[in-house]
């Protein structure tokens, strides 16, 4: 039986100097046994039945299915968002009401995603009766171009995503730059493969021009590098969104731009760079988002929805601190001890007693110092941690891979920064801070590290907790 997903989908166009939004009907035709399915996104979820049923009718894998779940839902939240504001009722499409407010998100999403069965067409199907466009006017899209500062696995999975979800991303590049102009991106993800045939990659950011939104994602051994790298893509309201590990990144961005200008953003995921232009995301991908200061939470908030728009789950954090905090009880220990194990992954750190129970007892004083400072975590976090990282198996940590590779490991940020505030607070320390002292040695008296690179990230996943 034949059947018709409708989608709504926004297409920007300047009318007398005013944009408006286009709504066009877009059919997805689809054939299933007998059933007609109904999807009424008011009652979206992500059920195991929710994720069957579209995976099925589409035709879909299911993690593609559960990412297209993740864009409707959070457009359904904005149009809902939108109709408050503006007093105007929604269309009520035949029943079927699978509304997706931007033709450009689905379209990449779907059609680019390598899935013959996916067809859109800006016209009914054959024999179907068309729904009335509406034209509605576009609250502003906070983030037209944006840049990537440090394009390598984690700039390169998201700023990939953003540019899928319709953004002007321009990824600032080094190593991978000729590569990438003549090849493009591809992202192995288990949320659906992509590809960005024509990913705009530059040399410098002479060459980039200002931006919107600037994402840094280098590590932060390099932030020295940004005094240089940044100022060329300031506008008068652009943001810079850090997404680096670790405590003190968005104070020396703010020392050097101005804290309205500084966003702060926590990644929950695992990815890698495993060759020229080819990123694999394995695992989550969540993204928290927030402000220091009153003054940036607006920029933080658009962001956020920008970054949800594009299909990527970001929430906003009222205090982002705390969700680095959070991050710490993982990568302090399990960075900390796979790098003083001699290069060893974490199933390896759980297998050994000792290592283990330090990982516990390490969680356990970080765990301390974040409620100290305000940042409650729950007293079941530890095991939390321990369960999670359970399922990782084999899993090398990037500063690991860093330290074993010979490169800059981020020492000061995630070990050395957390310790002195620790300090400041009047809080004793021993196991972070013997950790530390052990670290920066082990770090000094290796050959001479490789220096910043802000166009590459070496291999290696983000922390996922």
């Amino acid at each position: 039986m034949g059947q018709h997903l409708i989608l709504v989908a926004r297409d920007l166009a300047a009318v007398a100097k005013k944009e408006i939004a286009q709504r066009i009907l877009v059919q997805h035709t689809m054939h299933t046994h007998s059933a007609v399915h109904h999807f009424k996104i008011d009652a979206i979820t992500f059920s195991p039945v929710a994720v069957e049923r579209l995976s099925v009718a589409l035709q879909f894998p299911k993690p593609l299915a559960v990412h297209l779940l993740q864009i409707l839902r959070r457009h359904l939240e904005l149009r809902k968002q939108f109709q408050l504001e503006h007093g105007i009722q929604l269309a009520d499409l035949g029943g079927t009401q699978f509304i997706e407010d931007d033709l450009k998100h689905a379209a990449a999403i779907i059609g680019n995603s390598g899935l013959k069965s996916a067809h859109f067409a800006l016209s009914p199907a054959a024999g179907t009766r068309p729904v009335a466009a509406m034209n509605l006017p576009v609250t502003q899209i906070p983030c037209h171009r944006i840049a990537i500062i440090g394009s390598g696995a984690v700039g390169c999975y998201y700023g990939g995503r953003l540019a899928l979800g319709g953004c002007d991303v321009r990824f600032l590049m080094r190593r991978d730059l000729n590569h990438v102009r003549q090849h493009g991106l591809t992202v192995k993800s288990h949320l659906g493969d992509f590809t960005l045939p024509q990913a705009q990659a530059f040399g410098s950011t002479e060459e980039m021009g200002p931006a919107d939104l600037v994402i840094v994602t280098l590590k932060a051994t390099d932030n020295s590098a940004l005094d240089a790298i940044i100022p060329p893509l300031l506008g008068e309201h652009t943001s810079i969104l850090t997404l680096q590990n670790g405590l003190g990144n968005e104070e020396y961005l703010a020392d050097r731009w101005g804290a309205k200008r500084v966003l702060g953003g926590v990644c929950f995921t695992c990815i890698n760079r495993t060759a020229p232009g080819v990123i694999e995301h394995t695992a989550q991908g969540q993204v928290a988002l927030g402000a220091r200061v009153s003054g940036a939470r607006a920029a933080a908030t658009r962001a956020c929805e920008v970054f949800n728009a594009c299909g990527i789950d970001c929430t906003f954090a009222d205090s982002i601190t705390a969700v680095r905090w959070k991050k710490l009880v993982w990568n302090i220990p399990f960075n900390g001890l796979a790098i003083l194990g001699g290069g060893i992954p974490t199933n390896q750190i759980l297998a050994d007693p000792p290592l283990h129970a330090l990982a516990c007892s390490l969680m356990s004083e970080i765990i301390g110092i974040s409620n100290h400072l305000g940042h409650l975590l729950p007293d079941t976090f530890v095991q939390d941690q321990i369960a999670a990282t359970e399922t990782m198996r084999d899993y090398r940590p990037s500063s690991m891979l860093d330290f074993v590779a010979g490169r800059d490991v981020e020492v000061e940020a995630i070990w050395g920064e957390p310790w002195r505030r620790a300090l400041a607070a009047g809080i004793q320390a021993p196991r972070l801070e013997t950790l530390y002292q052990l670290i920066r040695s082990a770090a000094d008296r290796r050959p001479n590290c490789s220096g910043p690179d802000p166009g590459v990230e070496p291999p290696g996943c983000r922390l996922s907790v």
